[in-house]
């Protein structure tokens, strides 16, 4: 029974380890695929740390265009401006 326990442990350990984010680190792009990718007019989906994500779109003259993702709800808040 122990020995059944034990084996049942180690594989279900195994199972979490290979899959809890070990993935490989992403290649590192050149700089001709850099602007192949992202400087070829076409919108993508970019996020900041805080999981803020806007649509951004390069194009080929270093042009840039950000947009916020989602529309955002209403807030309300106070603006004063000082001289």
């Amino acid at each position: 029974m122990q020995t059944l326990r034990a084996l049942v442990s180690i594989g279900a350990m195994s199972l979490l380890l290979a899959t809890s984010g070990m993935a490989a680190p992403a290649a590192k792009l050149s700089p001709d695929e850099i602007k192949a990718t992202f400087f070829n007019g076409q919108p993508f989906t970019a996020s900041t740390p805080s999981n803020v994500k806007f649509k951004m779109t390069f194009t080929a003259d270093g042009k840039m265009k950000r947009q916020p993702a989602a529309r955002r709800k209403e807030g309300r808040g106070h603006l004063e401006i000082v001289r």
